[in-house]
């Protein structure tokens, strides 16, 4: 190209700008090097595979355009570039953030968002002045933890990355003002997040929230809240508290409260309505009640009747009568679970209904207790979280529907690949780390393939744990009864002492033989006659048949010892949760999410030929 062809450079707001987008470039004019005062370079829109060493040369560069073009790395010589602030490379084929990237001390604004990114280079978080990072579109496995590191971030565009979680040193970020979360896999935030005190705007349009994230109800500085299209049915009471919010969008949720009409007038009539509903909530407690629990409605009677159900946490309570039974999904000693079509909300549940019609004394006490454990799966991707309970005609607790049914049936009917069995590994040890951390501590005591739900896409729900109390009733009397704990699965000491109090090791021991049943898709013991020679077996020290292990798969060695360490006979022996993460996260960090996704549309494939 001539050097008459190249537009002149022109001056805007001080600075010395050419603009060569959108005129369809192979190469950029080597003309445009010897421009040494140049600030501003536009090459965008073009159709660039590289870009020249001599660019080193414009030394005055403070930004650089060079999206929508081909490019699959930067020349070295940018490290000259040292007053270069701005650099937007989005939308090229970068499978990678070019090393000299990480040398641009002064660089405040970075764009590599729609690139096929899989990670970020640890040398990232020498840019210490940056403020603006766009990886939205970006291929992850995971989120880059790299980010949690670059402290003086105020804007954060990390959208349609498939991200399942956000790491709890998000809070490192604390000049952060603006976060876009949009088309991720989030369920829930992290606690942290209340840290941001400067977060003014969020965006966390269509993920899966089947619950508001009421931590977001704690942010000060909070504006702007986009959380449309997810799954949430109810908004808290407690979002009345942020009283700078002036934009609210929560449209394409199934909101059954506040009402329809509220919703829809916009921002302020739906924190007006939640403040009054509050109010409401606290003169009821100066009386001794606690309407707020069932959304306003006029229920005197359930709540003198249910103060722990009703009180004490605030429970959203379920109207028996809008639940159309489907199917019965499980049945028990003291309940069964049914799937139930929710009319108002239009969406599949799970109802564990009691068998008994009355709720007295202690049995108001079991469901209390339930329903508060459930409740913190609210707060967990990996454990079954609580819609509602309900208190009359029937005695029920509400959850999410999962449609892949149990991990126990899968195993069963699919020879399911490896690279999502590690995944479901993992997500059970995330989950029960989370039960463990609990203050107080939850204990799970029936972990096993059964207990182990899975969702649409496969992911793993941790189920029952809150039925303890209902199982002191029935001791293990079977190999397998759903009734009470299962003895294949019961450590050693559980055998001792019939009076023995379960501890985390106990859920440790659990952990391991599950394992076990993931990797040969075969039931403990499966050859045992009676269960009285289980327990004199494990008693003496024998475990699942480790012959059954595959030998000749990558990483099975790993899995092999730390099922192995799990069921070890003494209690003091056993790793704690968060090591059997660390090793399961090693073994399923080895898989691409590429090969998970096979993994998915493998077994959906297999189910839909076995039905």
């Amino acid at each position: 190209m001539a050097t008459s062809m190249i537009p002149q450079p022109q001056m805007l707001n001080n600075r010395l700008r050419l603009d060569l987008s959108n005129m369809g470039l192979t190469s950029i004019p080597t003309e445009v090097f010897d421009i040494i005062d140049l600030e501003v370079l536009n090459v965008s829109n073009n159709q660039l595979s590289s870009i020249p060493e001599a660019i080193g040369r414009l030394r005055k560069l403070y930004r650089l355009d060079a999206d929508n073009n081909l490019l699959t790395s930067l020349p070295r010589a940018m490290v000259s570039l040292q007053r270069l602030r701005h650099l937007y490379i989005h939308d090229n084929t970068l499978t990678e953030v070019p090393p000299v990237v990480c040398s641009l001390s002064n660089l405040e604004v970075l764009s590599v968002a729609r690139n096929p990114i899989r990670r970020l280079p640890d040398e990232i978080t020498q840019l210490t002045k940056i403020t603006t990072l766009d990886i939205h579109s970006c291929q992850f496995d995971e989120f880059p933890r790299q980010v949690l590191q670059l402290k003086t971030m105020m804007k954060l565009y990390a959208g349609d990355c498939k991200f399942y979680m956000i790491p709890d040193e998000i809070m490192n970020l604390e000049h952060l003002w603006f976060l876009h979360l949009s088309l991720n896999l989030l369920r829930t935030l992290p606690t942290t997040i209340s840290h941001l005190i400067k977060l003014w705007e969020v965006n966390l349009s269509k993920n899966r929230f089947e619950t508001f994230p009421e931590i977001l109800c704690e942010l000060p500085a909070l504006e702007k809240l986009d959380i449309s299209k997810n799954q949430i049915i109810r908004l808290p009471n407690s979002l009345h508290r942020s009283s700078n919010l002036k934009d609210l969008d929560v449209t394409g949720n199934p909101l059954a409260y506040p009402p329809t009409d509220v919703c829809t007038k916009g921002t302020s009539p739906i924190i007006a309505f939640l403040k009054e509903e509050a109010n409401k909530d606290s003169k009821d407690s100066n009386r001794g009640h606690g309407s707020g629990a069932i959304g306003g409605q006029k229920a005197d009677d359930l709540l003198s009747r249910y103060p722990s159900v009703t009180t004490d946490n605030k429970f959203p309570i379920v109207d028996f009568g809008r639940l159309e039974k489907q199917s019965i999904l499980g049945r028990g000693g003291f309940a069964n679970v049914i799937k139930a079509r929710h009319l108002d909300w239009r969406q599949d549940v799970a109802v564990k209904c009691l068998l008994t019609c009355k709720l007295e004394g202690s049995e108001q006490e079991v469901l209390y207790s339930e329903a508060r454990k459930l409740n913190l799966g609210n707060r967990s991707d990996y454990v079954i979280s609580l819609l509602g309970v309900c208190l009359e005609p029937h005695l029920a607790i509400v959850m999410p529907y999962m449609e892949n049914g149990s991990l126990a049936g899968l195993l069963r009917d699919v020879d399911v690949p490896w690279a999502l069995r590690w995944r479901m590994a993992h997500e059970i040890s995330l989950g029960m780390t989370f039960l463990h951390c609990q203050n107080p501590q939850i204990l799970h005591c029936d972990l096993k393939a059964e207990n182990v739900l899975l969702d649409g896409d496969f992911h793993v729900k941790i189920s029952d744990f809150g039925l303890s109390k209902w199982k002191t009733k029935s001791r293990v009397v079977t190999k397998t009864s759903p009734e009470g704990g299962t003895i294949t699965h019961a450590p050693p000491e559980y055998f001792k002492d019939i009076n023995v109090v379960p501890t985390t090791e106990f859920d440790v021991y659990s952990f391991g033989v599950l394992l076990w049943e993931i990797v040969t898709r075969k039931d403990p013991y499966g050859n045992a006659a009676n269960s009285a020679l289980i327990r004199l077996a494990v008693m003496s020290g024998q475990r699942p048949d480790m012959t059954l292990v595959p030998t000749n798969l990558p990483d099975v060695d790993i899995v092999s010892q730390l099922m192995q360490a799990c069921w070890s006979q003494n209690p003091e022996d056993r790793p704690s949760y968060q090591d059997c993460e660390d090793h399961v996260r090693a073994v399923s960090k080895r898989t691409s999410k590429e090969d998970i996704l096979q993994a998915i549309i493998e077994v959906q494939k297999i189910k839909a030929s076995n039905n």
